[in-house]
């Protein structure tokens, strides 16, 4: 049960100048982007199919050249801003994203799902370059929520949250993760 036209997530660029949302298209449940211009003629809205399910992420890169996306499907798209076009779709995982981060060089790009893991991958090819370990054997663990890289270090951090059973659920865990090379 999606609700149409109701943002899953919100996010400004760099700049400030635009609005993107990520919502559900009305009737068929596929994913769109809808941009606003910030200032100005807000009825004009330019929409973008996204993804074939809801969009639950989305981030830009510092520079503001790439926007990356996450959804119900599982896959992960790397926009080039200025045409609106996805030129690098992430498609190894099979449980829907959380979240999407960039690292302050905008060169890895931190993917958070249901899973145990962080995907980290390359942000001009989209390659793995490895995943990153909440740990192991997490009893009742459903996966990484949030994520966010430091601003100026090789520091990210990712909140994960487990069911055991608890109403509402467990407190949130936060670990922090250092990115080596």
């Amino acid at each position: 049960n999606f609700q149409p036209d109701i943002p899953e997530t919100c996010i400004f660029d760099p700049s400030g100048e635009f609005l993107v949302a990520g919502t559900p298209r009305r009737k068929e449940g596929m994913g769109d982007l809808r941009i606003w211009k910030w200032k100005g003629d807000d009825s004009k809205v330019q929409s973008f199919p996204a993804h074939s399910g809801p969009v639950y992420a989305t981030t830009f890169s510092r520079d503001g050249k790439r926007l990356a996306t996450g959804g119900a499907d599982a896959v992960v798209g790397l926009w080039d801003a200025q045409s609106m076009c996805c030129n690098v779709p992430i498609c190894r995982g099979t449980k829907f994203i959380r979240g999407v981060a960039f690292s302050p060089d905008d060169q890895i790009l931190a993917i958070s799902t249901e899973d145990e893991s962080i995907d980290l991958a390359d942000t001009e090819t989209g390659a793995s370059i490895g995943l990153a370990s909440l740990g192991g054997n997490r009893r009742g663990a459903v996966g990484t929520e949030e994520i966010a890289f430091h601003p100026t270090a090789k520091y990210m951090l990712a909140c994960a949250r487990s069911d055991n059973g608890m109403i509402p659920p467990s407190p949130v865990t936060v670990a922090r993760l250092t990115i080596t090379s």
